[in-house]
């Protein structure tokens, strides 16, 4: 394979206390979850994406990415790990927004 530097679309969302970016484009993984006081990031982050053996036997692959992933539909590495979710983005009156994603799953029709 060939080895390419790729940009996703990513969407922050912050506060006094936490940054949390997620990936819609990456499976809505995620991504980072920094704890601002110290900087931390608390989710293991792999700088290079490619698929590995593990994962659900019928997919036959996985996205080591690491950030938070959905399951979606299966118990464990789901289907959905690098298919494109449609994120939607709300803006409250009190300064705070939420991010919610949204994929249809094909072989099961979840939502």
């Amino acid at each position: 394979g060939r080895n390419r530097p790729t940009s996703w679309r990513s969407l922050t969302l912050e506060n006094r206390w936490l940054r949390v970016t997620v990936l819609p484009e990456l499976g809505g993984r995620v991504a980072e979850l920094t704890w601002k006081p110290s900087g931390h990031n608390q989710l293991y982050s792999n700088p290079v994406l490619k698929p590995t053996a593990w994962g659900p036997p019928e997919q036959g692959w996985w996205l080591a990415a690491g950030g938070l992933e959905w399951c979606l539909p299966v118990d464990e590495h789901g289907y959905l790990t690098a298919q494109p979710w449609e994120p939607a983005v709300s803006h409250h009156p009190d300064g705070s927004a939420t991010v919610t994603m949204r994929i249809q799953e094909q072989t099961r029709h979840v939502d």
